[in-house]
């Protein structure tokens, strides 16, 4: 697994005889947030927006979710690492 950051994403593909996927471009991440209104308020949340690499992507994040937006969220910091069906990643925080 190749881990690439979200401003230097790198593809390399290899030729397959019978299946071949091709690349939308670099896999690219960003993420939109709503902070919480208070210090002890869980109401912040957080959206990744995905263009580039190859569908279906998955999302780990540092709070064990797995869904391209997180609610409920309290004052903190959140990690996650996108990656698309050829196995690139992108790592936020």
């Amino acid at each position: 697994m190749k881990t690439n950051f979200l401003k230097s994403a790198v593809f390399i593909l290899g030729s397959v005889t019978t299946v071949a996927a091709q690349s939308n471009g670099a896999l690219n991440v960003s993420a939109t947030k709503t902070d919480p209104t208070c210090f002890q308020t869980s109401d912040g949340t957080i959206s990744l927006d995905v263009i580039g690499g190859v569908a279906p992507y998955t999302f780990t994040w540092s709070n064990t979710e797995t869904s391209s937006t997180l609610t409920g969220l309290y004052s903190g910091l959140y990690d996650v690492t996108v990656h698309d069906a050829l196995n690139d990643a992108v790592s936020l925080s």
